[in-house]
């Protein structure tokens, strides 16, 4: 009995350091998810000059959407923003616009077809019977060399195909290798060919848009998986970046539901921000001292309020959405 009445303040002291050790981590985790949201977005370290060169943001997928609304805001913080899309026309109406709203900048085009990514053979089966137009990064590259390029973002994403929400094994091979090319083929190579241009002009930013889909949407696997890799592929070349002591931020924003953009036109609401919204939000993570963010503070809440529930409840909110 002594040696029972002895333990007990041991065990109260144990159980309060457990207490103690595990409100600290709690508390540490709540302030280091809100100061992500509070912190002041640093793209400002990428508007310089190199070699008297003005800064220059490139902006994939830029005709429409949280894309036309990136290069809206890069041209309002001081950039010259190049426009990338694959219909030349909605590239010369979003540049014309621009021109008109910022007469001091400047503007190109970038005409390219993110799904016509070069693969090796797949999907060739016919390539002699079809006039092929695969994206010619080397060009890409050439017609940048003599800009100050300090910003890729790399948004250009989405179902080439309707519908958008689809089985697996009902999806056809061309849409699957399409939305593999637009979602994570074309950015990857995109940078694996701007990096070193971006190195030369550094500080310099890449931001990759990715998508809550990667929580694993049912009926999405070909775009939820490569926006999961390409969030994957975002954390390693961020390492690359760091090992190598560059001094180019690598930043994956991982997006929500997103009204204003071609697949609905829905009224924004608090868990549904509009496109420009979300562009804005985007930007202000720029600088934030980590490789991968949920961009937006309700998206991210919603995101975070999946890892609160058993295990068996999350499923059912995930397949719910599928469904809704």
């Amino acid at each position: 009995m002594d040696l029972f009445s002895s333990l007990v303040p041991c065990f109260h002291a144990a159980l309060k350091m457990v207490g103690i050790l595990v409100t600290s981590y709690y508390l540490y985790n709540a302030v280091d998810f809100a100061a992500l949201y509070l912190k002041p977005s640093k793209l400002h370290r990428y508007l310089h000059n190199t070699e008297t060169k003005p800064a220059w943001a490139l902006v994939t997928g830029g005709t429409s959407g949280i894309g036309k609304n990136f290069a809206h805001e890069l041209a309002e913080r001081g950039f010259n923003v190049v426009v990338h899309g694959r219909n030349r026309e909605k590239c010369a109406t979003v540049v014309e616009g621009l021109r008109k709203s910022f007469p001091a900048r400047e503007f190109r085009i970038l005409i390219a077809d993110a799904e016509r990514v070069a693969c090796g053979n797949c999907n060739q089966k016919d390539a002699t019977t079809r006039d092929e137009k695969y994206v010619d990064f080397d060009t890409i590259l050439s017609s940048l060399e003599d800009l100050n390029l300090t910003v890729l973002i790399n948004n250009a994403g989405g179902v080439p195909r309707s519908p958008a929400f689809e089985a697996l094994e009902c999806t056809p091979e061309q849409q699957i290798t399409s939305t593999v090319c637009l979602n994570l083929s074309f950015p990857m190579q995109m940078m694996s060919r701007l990096i070193p241009l971006l190195k030369k002009n550094s500080p310099a930013l890449v931001m990759n848009i990715g998508s809550l889909s990667d929580l694993g949407i049912p009926y999405l696997a070909p775009y939820a998986s490569s926006k999961t890799s390409l969030m994957s592929l975002t954390t390693i070349v961020a390492r690359e970046m760091r090992i190598g002591r560059h001094d180019v931020e690598i930043l994956g924003v991982r997006v929500g539901s997103v009204t204003d953009v071609s697949h609905t036109s829905a009224a924004a609401s608090l868990v549904m921000p509009d496109a420009k919204t979300m562009a804005r939000a985007a930007l202000s993570r720029v600088g934030c001292g980590r490789s991968n963010v949920v961009g937006y503070l309700p998206h991210a809440l919603q995101a975070t309020s999946l890892g609160w529930l058993p295990g068996w409840a999350a499923e059912r909110m995930i397949e719910k959405v599928a469904v809704a």
